[in-house]
Protein backbone atom coordinates (compact mmCIF):
# COMPACT_ATOMS: atom_id res chain seq x y z
CA UNK A 1 0.00 0.00 0.00
CA UNK A 2 1.08 3.58 -0.59
CA UNK A 3 1.58 6.20 2.08
CA UNK A 4 -1.21 8.70 2.60
CA UNK A 5 -0.44 11.93 0.75
CA UNK A 6 -0.04 13.82 4.01
CA UNK A 7 2.66 11.48 5.26
CA UNK A 8 4.44 11.33 1.92
CA UNK A 9 4.51 15.10 1.69
CA UNK A 10 6.25 15.29 5.04
CA UNK A 11 8.71 12.50 4.28
CA UNK A 12 10.22 13.73 1.02
CA UNK A 13 11.73 17.05 2.26
CA UNK A 14 13.20 15.35 5.31
CA UNK A 15 14.71 12.60 3.18
CA UNK A 16 16.36 15.27 1.05
CA UNK A 17 17.78 16.91 4.16
CA UNK A 18 19.29 13.61 5.26
CA UNK A 19 20.84 12.80 1.87
CA UNK A 20 24.49 11.95 1.31
CA UNK A 21 26.98 14.61 0.11
CA UNK A 22 26.93 15.47 -3.62
CA UNK A 23 30.20 13.61 -4.14
CA UNK A 24 28.39 10.33 -3.51
CA UNK A 25 25.49 10.98 -5.86
CA UNK A 26 24.93 8.91 -9.00
CA UNK A 27 24.89 11.11 -12.10
CA UNK A 28 23.09 8.75 -14.50
CA UNK A 29 19.50 9.95 -15.02
CA UNK A 30 16.58 7.54 -14.79
CA UNK A 31 13.13 7.59 -16.30
CA UNK A 32 10.52 8.26 -13.61
CA UNK A 33 8.55 5.07 -14.28
CA UNK A 34 11.56 2.78 -14.52
CA UNK A 35 12.31 0.12 -11.93
CA UNK A 36 16.12 0.22 -11.63
CA UNK A 37 18.16 -2.75 -12.74
CA UNK A 38 20.07 -4.37 -9.89
CA UNK A 39 23.62 -5.54 -10.38
CA UNK A 40 24.00 -9.34 -10.18
CA UNK A 41 26.85 -10.08 -7.74
CA UNK A 42 27.83 -12.58 -5.09
CA UNK A 43 27.92 -11.42 -1.48
CA UNK A 44 31.68 -10.99 -1.22
CA UNK A 45 31.86 -8.89 -4.37
CA UNK A 46 28.91 -6.77 -3.26
CA UNK A 47 30.53 -6.09 0.11
CA UNK A 48 33.80 -5.18 -1.58
CA UNK A 49 32.07 -2.70 -3.88
CA UNK A 50 30.10 -1.05 -1.07
CA UNK A 51 33.20 -0.72 1.13
CA UNK A 52 35.27 0.71 -1.73
CA UNK A 53 32.59 3.30 -2.54
CA UNK A 54 31.86 3.96 1.18
CA UNK A 55 28.15 3.40 0.63
CA UNK A 56 25.36 1.35 2.11
CA UNK A 57 24.74 -2.07 0.56
CA UNK A 58 21.16 -2.92 -0.40
CA UNK A 59 20.67 -6.60 -1.30
CA UNK A 60 17.63 -8.12 -2.92
CA UNK A 61 17.87 -11.77 -1.86
CA UNK A 62 16.08 -14.23 -4.14
CA UNK A 63 16.11 -18.00 -4.50
CA UNK A 64 15.88 -19.22 -8.05
CA UNK A 65 13.88 -17.55 -10.83
CA UNK A 66 11.59 -14.69 -9.85
CA UNK A 67 8.00 -15.69 -9.14
CA UNK A 68 5.13 -13.29 -9.92
CA UNK A 69 4.94 -12.44 -6.21
CA UNK A 70 8.71 -11.84 -6.15
CA UNK A 71 8.48 -9.53 -9.14
CA UNK A 72 5.69 -7.57 -7.48
CA UNK A 73 7.76 -7.23 -4.30
CA UNK A 74 10.78 -6.01 -6.24
CA UNK A 75 8.75 -3.45 -8.17
CA UNK A 76 6.96 -2.27 -5.01
CA UNK A 77 10.28 -1.56 -3.25
CA UNK A 78 12.73 -0.53 -5.95
CA UNK A 79 10.16 1.12 -8.22
CA UNK A 80 9.29 3.68 -5.54
CA UNK A 81 10.74 7.12 -6.38
CA UNK A 82 11.74 7.83 -2.78
CA UNK A 83 13.61 4.53 -2.53
CA UNK A 84 15.24 5.17 -5.92
CA UNK A 85 16.44 8.59 -4.79
CA UNK A 86 17.87 7.28 -1.53
CA UNK A 87 19.69 4.42 -3.26
CA UNK A 88 21.08 6.76 -5.94
CA UNK A 89 22.54 9.01 -3.28
CA UNK A 90 23.56 6.56 -0.59
CA UNK A 91 23.80 2.92 -1.62
CA UNK A 92 24.97 0.14 -3.89
CA UNK A 93 22.00 -2.05 -4.85
CA UNK A 94 22.51 -5.67 -5.92
CA UNK A 95 20.54 -8.85 -6.51
CA UNK A 96 21.89 -12.12 -5.09
CA UNK A 97 20.48 -15.54 -5.89
CA UNK A 98 20.87 -17.71 -2.78
CA UNK A 99 20.97 -20.84 -4.93
CA UNK A 100 24.03 -19.54 -6.79
CA UNK A 101 25.78 -17.95 -3.79
CA UNK A 102 25.23 -20.55 -1.09
CA UNK A 103 28.07 -19.24 1.08
CA UNK A 104 26.63 -15.73 1.08
CA UNK A 105 23.20 -17.13 1.91
CA UNK A 106 24.62 -19.07 4.88
CA UNK A 107 26.19 -15.88 6.23
CA UNK A 108 22.87 -14.06 5.95
CA UNK A 109 20.28 -16.68 6.98
CA UNK A 110 16.75 -15.99 5.83
CA UNK A 111 13.54 -17.80 6.65
CA UNK A 112 11.98 -17.03 3.28
CA UNK A 113 12.61 -15.27 0.03
CA UNK A 114 12.55 -12.68 -1.45
CA UNK A 115 13.73 -10.12 1.04
CA UNK A 116 15.90 -7.00 1.16
CA UNK A 117 18.85 -6.41 3.48
CA UNK A 118 20.22 -2.92 4.12
CA UNK A 119 23.83 -3.04 5.40
CA UNK A 120 26.13 -0.23 6.53
CA UNK A 121 29.87 -0.90 6.20
CA UNK A 122 30.91 2.56 7.35
CA UNK A 123 29.48 2.19 10.84
CA UNK A 124 28.98 -1.57 10.70
CA UNK A 125 25.95 -3.80 11.03
CA UNK A 126 22.58 -4.33 9.41
CA UNK A 127 20.37 -1.26 9.22
CA UNK A 128 17.26 -3.31 8.58
CA UNK A 129 15.57 -6.15 6.73
CA UNK A 130 12.52 -5.69 4.50
CA UNK A 131 10.25 -8.70 3.97
CA UNK A 132 7.38 -9.39 1.60
CA UNK A 133 4.92 -8.02 4.19
CA UNK A 134 6.67 -4.65 4.01
CA UNK A 135 6.50 -1.86 1.47
CA UNK A 136 8.62 1.01 0.19
CA UNK A 137 7.43 3.08 3.15
CA UNK A 138 8.97 0.53 5.51
CA UNK A 139 12.23 0.76 3.56
CA UNK A 140 12.24 4.55 3.93
CA UNK A 141 11.37 4.33 7.63
CA UNK A 142 14.28 1.94 8.14
CA UNK A 143 16.89 4.13 6.44
CA UNK A 144 15.48 7.38 7.74
CA UNK A 145 18.33 9.23 9.44
CA UNK A 146 20.86 6.46 8.63
CA UNK A 147 22.92 8.46 6.13
CA UNK A 148 26.38 9.98 6.03
CA UNK A 149 25.08 13.06 7.85
CA UNK A 150 23.18 11.13 10.50
CA UNK A 151 25.46 12.47 13.21
CA UNK A 152 23.81 15.87 12.68
CA UNK A 153 20.32 14.54 13.48
CA UNK A 154 19.40 15.94 16.88
CA UNK A 155 16.57 15.27 19.30
CA UNK A 156 13.54 17.27 18.13
CA UNK A 157 12.74 20.35 20.17
CA UNK A 158 10.32 23.24 19.83
CA UNK A 159 8.24 23.12 16.65
CA UNK A 160 10.36 20.24 15.37
CA UNK A 161 9.06 18.13 18.27
CA UNK A 162 5.66 18.06 16.56
CA UNK A 163 7.03 16.29 13.48
CA UNK A 164 6.91 12.46 13.80
CA UNK A 165 9.44 11.98 11.00
CA UNK A 166 12.03 13.99 12.91
CA UNK A 167 11.51 11.76 15.93
CA UNK A 168 11.83 8.74 13.65
CA UNK A 169 15.09 10.04 12.17
CA UNK A 170 16.53 10.79 15.61
CA UNK A 171 15.46 7.39 17.00
CA UNK A 172 16.97 5.56 14.02
CA UNK A 173 20.23 7.44 14.46
CA UNK A 174 20.38 6.74 18.19
CA UNK A 175 19.41 3.09 17.63
CA UNK A 176 22.69 2.53 15.82
CA UNK A 177 24.86 4.64 18.12
CA UNK A 178 27.71 2.79 19.80
CA UNK A 179 27.41 4.40 23.23
CA UNK A 180 25.20 2.72 25.87
CA UNK A 181 22.74 5.63 25.92
CA UNK A 182 22.00 5.17 22.22
CA UNK A 183 19.41 2.43 22.48
CA UNK A 184 17.76 4.13 25.45
CA UNK A 185 17.31 7.31 23.43
CA UNK A 186 16.05 5.28 20.48
CA UNK A 187 13.40 3.59 22.63
CA UNK A 188 12.25 7.02 23.84
CA UNK A 189 11.98 8.26 20.26
CA UNK A 190 10.11 5.20 19.00
CA UNK A 191 7.78 5.34 22.00
CA UNK A 192 6.96 8.96 21.20
CA UNK A 193 6.08 7.87 17.66
CA UNK A 194 3.95 5.02 19.00
CA UNK A 195 1.93 7.19 21.37
CA UNK A 196 2.05 10.77 20.10
CA UNK A 197 2.61 10.71 16.35
CA UNK A 198 -1.08 10.41 15.45
CA UNK A 199 -1.75 13.73 17.21
CA UNK A 200 0.19 15.42 14.42
CA UNK A 201 0.03 12.93 11.52
CA UNK A 202 -3.08 10.74 11.75
CA UNK A 203 -2.37 7.22 10.56
CA UNK A 204 1.34 7.32 11.39
CA UNK A 205 1.02 4.74 14.17
CA UNK A 206 -0.84 2.22 12.02
CA UNK A 207 1.57 2.67 9.14
CA UNK A 208 4.69 2.08 11.22
CA UNK A 209 3.35 -0.09 14.04
CA UNK A 210 5.37 -3.19 13.11
CA UNK A 211 8.54 -1.20 12.61
CA UNK A 212 8.18 0.61 15.95
CA UNK A 213 7.36 -2.56 17.89
CA UNK A 214 10.24 -4.46 16.30
CA UNK A 215 12.72 -1.69 17.14
CA UNK A 216 11.53 -1.27 20.72
CA UNK A 217 11.56 -5.03 21.27
CA UNK A 218 15.02 -5.51 19.79
CA UNK A 219 16.46 -2.80 22.08
CA UNK A 220 15.37 -4.40 25.36
CA UNK A 221 18.79 -5.90 26.17
CA UNK A 222 20.49 -2.49 26.13
CA UNK A 223 17.38 -0.59 27.26
CA UNK A 224 15.46 -2.74 29.78
CA UNK A 225 12.76 -0.08 30.03
CA UNK A 226 11.55 -1.30 26.63
CA UNK A 227 10.02 -4.32 28.40
CA UNK A 228 7.91 -2.08 30.63
CA UNK A 229 6.94 0.16 27.72
CA UNK A 230 5.55 -2.73 25.71
CA UNK A 231 3.84 -4.15 28.79
CA UNK A 232 2.21 -0.79 29.48
CA UNK A 233 1.12 -0.52 25.84
CA UNK A 234 -0.52 -3.95 26.05
CA UNK A 235 -2.23 -2.87 29.27
CA UNK A 236 -3.66 0.30 27.71
CA UNK A 237 -5.04 -1.62 24.75
CA UNK A 238 -6.49 -4.37 26.94
CA UNK A 239 -8.21 -1.82 29.15
CA UNK A 240 -9.98 -0.29 26.13
CA UNK A 241 -11.27 -3.70 25.07
CA UNK A 242 -12.19 -4.59 28.63
CA UNK A 243 -14.22 -1.39 28.96
CA UNK A 244 -15.99 -2.00 25.66
CA UNK A 245 -14.49 1.07 23.98
CA UNK A 246 -11.94 -0.74 21.83
CA UNK A 247 -12.18 -1.35 18.10
CA UNK A 248 -10.99 -4.03 15.73
CA UNK A 249 -7.81 -1.98 15.36
CA UNK A 250 -7.36 -2.04 19.15
CA UNK A 251 -7.60 -5.83 19.20
CA UNK A 252 -5.17 -6.10 16.30
CA UNK A 253 -2.68 -3.81 18.04
CA UNK A 254 -2.92 -5.85 21.25
CA UNK A 255 -2.16 -9.07 19.37
CA UNK A 256 0.84 -7.48 17.64
CA UNK A 257 2.22 -5.98 20.87
CA UNK A 258 1.93 -9.33 22.65
CA UNK A 259 3.48 -11.05 19.65
CA UNK A 260 6.60 -8.86 19.89
CA UNK A 261 6.62 -9.37 23.68
CA UNK A 262 6.46 -13.16 23.11
CA UNK A 263 3.42 -13.17 25.39
CA UNK A 264 0.85 -15.08 23.34
CA UNK A 265 -0.36 -16.68 26.56
CA UNK A 266 -1.50 -13.26 27.74
CA UNK A 267 -3.60 -12.91 24.61
CA UNK A 268 -5.16 -16.30 25.42
CA UNK A 269 -5.80 -15.31 29.03
CA UNK A 270 -7.37 -12.02 28.01
CA UNK A 271 -9.59 -13.78 25.49
CA UNK A 272 -10.90 -15.97 28.31
CA UNK A 273 -11.32 -12.98 30.62
CA UNK A 274 -13.62 -11.19 28.19
CA UNK A 275 -16.14 -14.06 28.10
CA UNK A 276 -19.65 -13.10 29.23
CA UNK A 277 -18.84 -9.44 29.86
CA UNK A 278 -21.15 -7.93 27.25
CA UNK A 279 -21.74 -7.47 23.51
CA UNK A 280 -18.69 -5.25 22.87
CA UNK A 281 -16.45 -7.66 24.73
CA UNK A 282 -17.95 -10.50 22.67
CA UNK A 283 -16.90 -8.61 19.54
CA UNK A 284 -13.40 -8.31 20.94
CA UNK A 285 -13.30 -12.08 21.55
CA UNK A 286 -14.16 -12.70 17.90
CA UNK A 287 -11.37 -10.33 16.82
CA UNK A 288 -8.93 -12.10 19.13
CA UNK A 289 -9.99 -15.64 18.19
CA UNK A 290 -7.42 -16.20 15.39
CA UNK A 291 -4.55 -15.42 17.78
CA UNK A 292 -6.06 -17.23 20.76
CA UNK A 293 -7.23 -20.45 19.06
CA UNK A 294 -3.79 -22.09 18.57
CA UNK A 295 -2.84 -21.44 22.19
CA UNK A 296 -6.19 -22.66 23.50
CA UNK A 297 -5.88 -25.75 21.34
CA UNK A 298 -2.38 -26.60 22.52
CA UNK A 299 -3.61 -26.41 26.12
CA UNK A 300 -6.76 -28.41 25.23
CA UNK A 301 -9.08 -25.61 26.33
CA UNK A 302 -11.67 -26.74 23.85
CA UNK A 303 -14.70 -25.29 25.64
CA UNK A 304 -13.34 -21.77 25.19
CA UNK A 305 -12.94 -22.29 21.46
CA UNK A 306 -16.39 -23.85 21.08
CA UNK A 307 -18.06 -21.13 23.16
CA UNK A 308 -16.81 -18.55 20.66
CA UNK A 309 -17.18 -20.57 17.46
CA UNK A 310 -20.62 -21.91 18.35
CA UNK A 311 -22.10 -23.37 15.11
CA UNK A 312 -20.24 -20.94 12.84
CA UNK A 313 -16.90 -22.68 12.32
CA UNK A 314 -17.37 -23.15 8.59
CA UNK A 315 -18.84 -19.65 8.21
CA UNK A 316 -15.86 -18.09 10.01
CA UNK A 317 -13.24 -19.79 7.88
CA UNK A 318 -15.17 -19.45 4.62
CA UNK A 319 -15.18 -15.70 5.30
CA UNK A 320 -11.44 -15.65 5.95
CA UNK A 321 -10.69 -17.63 2.79
CA UNK A 322 -12.92 -15.38 0.70
CA UNK A 323 -11.42 -12.25 2.28
CA UNK A 324 -7.88 -13.44 1.57
CA UNK A 325 -8.83 -14.22 -2.03
CA UNK A 326 -10.42 -10.80 -2.43
CA UNK A 327 -7.36 -9.05 -1.00
CA UNK A 328 -5.05 -10.91 -3.38
CA UNK A 329 -7.29 -10.47 -6.41
CA UNK A 330 -8.16 -14.16 -6.70
CA UNK A 331 -11.56 -15.46 -7.74
CA UNK A 332 -13.82 -16.60 -4.89
CA UNK A 333 -14.08 -20.30 -4.16
CA UNK A 334 -17.36 -21.70 -5.56
CA UNK A 335 -19.98 -22.41 -2.90
CA UNK A 336 -23.11 -24.53 -2.89
CA UNK A 337 -26.26 -22.90 -4.25
CA UNK A 338 -29.59 -22.74 -2.52
CA UNK A 339 -30.50 -20.47 0.38
CA UNK A 340 -27.01 -20.30 1.88
CA UNK A 341 -26.05 -16.80 3.01
CA UNK A 342 -23.33 -15.13 0.94
CA UNK A 343 -19.84 -15.35 2.36
CA UNK A 344 -18.85 -12.20 4.20
CA UNK A 345 -15.78 -10.36 2.89
CA UNK A 346 -13.82 -8.56 5.61
CA UNK A 347 -11.50 -5.80 4.44
CA UNK A 348 -8.02 -5.97 6.01
CA UNK A 349 -7.10 -3.17 8.37
CA UNK A 350 -4.88 -0.52 6.77
CA UNK A 351 -1.19 -1.48 6.89
CA UNK A 352 -1.89 -4.62 8.92
CA UNK A 353 0.17 -7.78 8.60
CA UNK A 354 -1.75 -9.69 5.93
CA UNK A 355 -3.65 -12.84 6.73
CA UNK A 356 -2.11 -15.88 5.10
CA UNK A 357 -3.12 -19.28 3.82
CA UNK A 358 -0.85 -20.99 6.36
CA UNK A 359 -2.40 -19.11 9.29
CA UNK A 360 -5.91 -19.95 8.14
CA UNK A 361 -5.07 -23.65 7.77
CA UNK A 362 -3.34 -23.87 11.16
CA UNK A 363 -6.06 -22.03 13.06
CA UNK A 364 -8.81 -24.04 11.36
CA UNK A 365 -7.06 -27.24 12.40
CA UNK A 366 -7.24 -26.24 16.07
CA UNK A 367 -10.95 -25.47 15.76
CA UNK A 368 -11.31 -28.86 14.06
CA UNK A 369 -9.70 -30.55 17.06
CA UNK A 370 -12.01 -28.70 19.44
CA UNK A 371 -15.05 -29.78 17.44
CA UNK A 372 -13.91 -33.41 17.51
CA UNK A 373 -13.19 -33.25 21.24
CA UNK A 374 -16.64 -31.79 21.82
CA UNK A 375 -18.35 -34.65 20.00
CA UNK A 376 -19.30 -32.51 17.01
CA UNK A 377 -17.96 -34.76 14.31
CA UNK A 378 -20.35 -33.61 11.57
CA UNK A 379 -19.32 -29.97 12.08
CA UNK A 380 -15.68 -31.04 12.10
CA UNK A 381 -16.17 -32.94 8.84
CA UNK A 382 -17.81 -29.88 7.24
CA UNK A 383 -14.87 -27.71 8.27
CA UNK A 384 -12.40 -30.28 6.94
CA UNK A 385 -14.18 -30.41 3.59
CA UNK A 386 -14.11 -26.62 3.34
CA UNK A 387 -10.40 -26.46 4.04
CA UNK A 388 -9.29 -29.24 1.68
CA UNK A 389 -11.56 -27.80 -0.99
CA UNK A 390 -9.91 -24.40 -0.66
CA UNK A 391 -6.36 -25.59 0.06
CA UNK A 392 -5.76 -29.19 -1.10
CA UNK A 393 -2.13 -29.13 0.02
CA UNK A 394 -0.04 -31.30 2.30
CA UNK A 395 -0.14 -28.65 5.05
CA UNK A 396 -3.92 -29.01 5.31
CA UNK A 397 -4.01 -32.79 5.33
CA UNK A 398 -0.99 -32.99 7.63
CA UNK A 399 -2.28 -30.61 10.30
CA UNK A 400 -5.76 -32.13 10.35
CA UNK A 401 -4.20 -35.59 10.70
CA UNK A 402 -2.06 -34.35 13.59
CA UNK A 403 -5.14 -33.02 15.37
CA UNK A 404 -6.91 -36.35 14.98
CA UNK A 405 -3.78 -38.13 16.26
CA UNK A 406 -3.73 -35.94 19.38
CA UNK A 407 -7.23 -37.21 20.17
CA UNK A 408 -6.25 -40.82 19.34
CA UNK A 409 -8.84 -41.02 16.58
CA UNK A 410 -6.92 -43.61 14.59
CA UNK A 411 -9.57 -44.46 12.03
CA UNK A 412 -10.25 -40.80 11.28
CA UNK A 413 -6.52 -40.18 10.92
CA UNK A 414 -6.31 -43.03 8.42
CA UNK A 415 -9.28 -41.68 6.46
CA UNK A 416 -7.71 -38.22 6.15
CA UNK A 417 -4.43 -39.82 5.15
CA UNK A 418 -6.14 -41.90 2.45
CA UNK A 419 -7.76 -38.78 0.98
CA UNK A 420 -4.42 -37.00 1.06
CA UNK A 421 -2.67 -39.91 -0.64
CA UNK A 422 -5.13 -39.68 -3.49
CA UNK A 423 -4.80 -35.89 -3.79
CA UNK A 424 -1.17 -34.92 -3.22
CA UNK A 425 1.99 -35.30 -5.24
CA UNK A 426 4.82 -37.67 -4.30
CA UNK A 427 6.34 -35.26 -1.77
CA UNK A 428 2.99 -34.71 -0.05
CA UNK A 429 2.33 -38.44 -0.01
CA UNK A 430 5.55 -39.00 1.90
CA UNK A 431 4.28 -36.71 4.65
CA UNK A 432 1.02 -38.65 4.75
CA UNK A 433 2.94 -41.90 5.07
CA UNK A 434 5.03 -40.58 7.96
CA UNK A 435 1.88 -39.54 9.82
CA UNK A 436 0.11 -42.81 9.09
CA UNK A 437 3.03 -44.64 10.68
CA UNK A 438 2.14 -42.95 13.98
CA UNK A 439 -1.10 -44.92 14.18
CA UNK A 440 -0.45 -47.77 16.65
CA UNK A 441 -0.84 -51.36 15.57
CA UNK A 442 -4.21 -52.89 16.54
CA UNK A 443 -4.12 -54.66 19.91
CA UNK A 444 -7.63 -55.92 20.39
CA UNK A 445 -10.38 -53.34 20.87
CA UNK A 446 -9.20 -50.05 19.33
CA UNK A 447 -11.42 -47.08 20.18
CA UNK A 448 -11.44 -43.67 18.62
CA UNK A 449 -12.65 -44.70 15.20
CA UNK A 450 -15.80 -42.59 15.18
CA UNK A 451 -15.42 -38.86 14.61
CA UNK A 452 -18.89 -38.31 16.10
CA UNK A 453 -18.00 -39.83 19.46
Amino acid sequence: MHLPHLILAGLCPLLTAASAPPSLQVETPRQEDETPALVELDFESAVSRAERMEKFLVILWVKGPDSPAGTRFREAIFGDKGVQQWIDENAVAVRIDAELDKDGARRNPLRRYPCVDILDFVRGGRVGRITVEDSSADFLATVYGATAESASVEKPEGEAAKEPFRWLAWANTRFRAVEPQGRKDAVNGYTWCLRRADDFRPGFRNRYLEFLLERISSAKMQAPEAVDILKAEAGLLAEQLRAGTGTRQTAYDLVRVNNWRRKELETRDFFIELGGRGPMQDKARRWLLPAAAPVLGRYQQYDEILAEVRDEATVIFASRIASLNAASGKAPIPTEGGDAAPVKIVEPLPYSVPDSRMQIIEQASWVYEALLAGGRGSDARELFELMVGAYPVSKTFGLFMERALRLELWQLTAEIGDIGMGTLDARGQKRMQRLLQRIPEPTGDQGGGDADR
